[in-house]
């Protein structure tokens, strides 16, 4: 499944859709979920721009399953990557969880297949991750992700 998590940024989400929409699936059926968030008064709907471009893309999606959720009450960032996926418990299902600024390569389903059947009864995991340890900020400055001393963050 890909997961895609939005609010009002039209023109991001349509390169990042069609980003998607290049990836290479391997004849897998895959699901496609934009998450649309609301603005943060409850009188306000979901951007109309936003759900036309993510609506447009789920017309024309034809590898898998594909649909657009928009929250009734702002979630914020924090909540779209909490509530977007809820695998069963026992499901085989993996995700490959977006945020709308972000550009995919073509192999990027290939990569996530081969890394979770490497690590995936690696009980310490808790994902993995298409980015570099490294993060560029806006501000152009460089930060290095960390965690607690005992623990490792990166493999």
């Amino acid at each position: 499944r890909i997961i895609v998590m939005t609010y009002n940024r039209a023109d991001s989400l349509k390169n990042c859709l069609i980003a998607i929409g290049e990836v290479d699936t391997m004849d897998m059926r895959v699901s496609v979920e934009v998450w649309i968030d609301s603005k943060a008064t409850d009188s306000e709907d979901a951007d109309p721009v936003t759900v036309e471009v993510a609506d447009n893309f789920t017309k024309s999606w034809s590898k898998g399953r594909a649909c657009v959720h928009k929250r009734d009450k702002n979630a914020y960032i924090d909540g779209q990557w909490i509530d977007s996926w809820r695998p069963r418990e026992g499901t085989k299902e993996i995700a490959l969880i977006l945020e709308d600024d972000v550009d995919i390569a073509h192999q990027a389903l290939r990569w996530l297949k081969l890394v979770h059947g490497r690590y995936d009864a690696t009980y310490n995991i808790a994902g993995y991750t298409l980015q570099m340890e490294n993060t560029q900020f806006f501000s152009g400055k460089k930060g290095k992700r960390v965690g607690p001393k005992t623990d490792s963050v990166f493999l």
